[in-house]
């Protein structure tokens, strides 16, 4: 009788390093983001069932809001890195059309409803009911939602989101009554440069957030003419103000 292991190979190394040579890393990074997402999907899910049983005096409540918010900060970084993957590996295609404006606010706003009134922060939307414009629309629901966490995170109580049509360009805000960027950051905003963990911004000190922002800003194109972000504090709201300008 044959006493060796009946799956022993005799040459594990050989085997191991077919397998590793079949598979490369932009395929496998995709598909585990993939996976996280729907993970924390369920996650979401599961906290909102609980915070819905809560009252609203119930002690454990901001904890699951504080859960919930942070959960959903990770889930949109998810997002935003699966499509930056798209934008380097294989083309983005813009899908560019007319939109509501106004709509694209409110559903920002919709999206963080469950952390805006958990928190009793106060969010005023200001926009002309028929402002209408070009844009990819789930490309700038994904930047302004990020805005609108950043503002989440440091206002003191109010937030405004709204926008305005000029000349030659939309301006889309998110302003709140928090401390405001630092100068650093308004000096050397670093738009134009990776992501790194020491660089920071709306996404938790690493600078993904200002980066895709500004990446999905540049790719909205009319003629010479391309959209861009901008950083400034004392808004309407005496805060920081997010603004992305689409051409």
């Amino acid at each position: 009788m044959n006493s060796s292991p009946a799956r022993q190979s005799a040459h594990p190394g050989e085997a191991a390093g077919s397998l590793r040579a079949g598979v490369r890393l932009d395929d496998i990074l995709p598909a585990a983001i993939h996976d996280a997402k729907n993970s924390l999907g369920v996650v979401l899910s599961r906290l909102d069932e609980v915070s819905g049983h809560c009252p609203g005096g119930d002690p454990r409540l901001p904890a699951l809001l504080d859960a919930r918010y942070e959960i959903q900060r990770i889930n949109a970084n998810l997002v935003r890195m699966l499509t930056l993957h798209k934008f380097h590996q294989q083309g983005y295609g813009l899908d560019i059309s007319l939109h509501a404006v106004a709509d694209l606010l409110h559903e920002t706003v919709l999206t963080h409803k469950a952390v805006i009134d958990g928190r009793g922060i106060a969010v005023e939307v200001v926009c002309a009911d028929d402002l209408h414009w070009y844009f990819d629309y789930n490309l700038l629901l994904g930047v302004l939602g990020n805005a609108l966490n950043n503002a989440i995170r440091y206002t003191h109580s109010r937030v405004r989101l709204s926008a305005q049509a000029g000349a030659e360009a939309v301006a889309i805000l998110a302003e709140d009554d928090g401390p405001g960027f630092p100068e650093s950051m308004l000096a050397h905003p670093a738009v134009t440069r990776a992501p790194h963990a020491e660089h920071g911004f709306i996404s938790g000190n690493t600078g993904l957030g200002l980066y895709f922002s500004e990446l999905v800003a540049q790719m909205h194109r009319n003629r010479e003419r391309c959209g861009h972000i901008s950083l400034q504090n004392a808004g309407s709201l005496g805060g920081g103000c997010f603004g992305i300008h689409l051409p």
